[in-house]
């Protein structure tokens, strides 16, 4: 969809089931200028994606609104490792996950068993380089969500940019 200041927006919103918790969206919002080659969104909404033209060759976004039940994790990780098998891929959004334990105080929500397996495997495979590594240890804050559980402040680090050039 282009809006009247010639963006184009794309995306999804899955509608929720009152029994599924964390169903999401994802949208990307590109300037009109851009020459898409192709576009989309996962079967259950938790990503939508463009591939685009640039003046160094084509390059793919996707952006992630990630599911909150772990078991739904890892089909997600072989659909993004399926979409990004080739090129030059930016890959953020709201991953909904804790990757290492230095990304959060107090959550108990750090990967571990096959999610951590199939996480660690699509990443290695697609030779993802999480940005926050490259530069914002030293010029942003690490948590990207803040909550207060039973009177102690749980911060994590949940939104991600990682880059991908394979």
């Amino acid at each position: 969809m282009r809006s009247a200041l010639g963006f184009i927006f794309l995306g999804s919103t899955a509608v929720a089931d009152m029994n599924e918790e964390g169903v999401g969206d994802a949208t990307i919002l590109l300037h009109g200028s851009c020459q898409i080659l192709e576009s989309g969104t996962s079967d259950q909404g938790y990503a939508a994606w463009a591939k685009r033209n640039t003046r160094i060759g084509g390059i793919g976004i996707v952006s992630i609104h990630a599911l909150s039940k772990h078991h739904k994790r890892p089909a997600a990780w072989k659909w993004l490792l399926q979409l990004i098998e080739t090129g030059r891929w930016i890959i953020c959004g709201d991953f909904d996950m804790v990757e290492v334990p230095m990304d959060t105080m107090c959550s108990s929500s750090i990967l571990r068993g096959s999610e951590k397996k199939c996480w660690k495997q699509c990443a290695c495979q697609a030779d993802l380089v999480d940005a926050w590594w490259i530069a914002a240890q030293s010029l942003g804050p690490v948590f990207s969500r803040h909550a207060l559980r039973l009177d102690k402040l749980d911060q994590s680090r949940l939104d991600r940019f990682y880059i991908s050039e394979h």
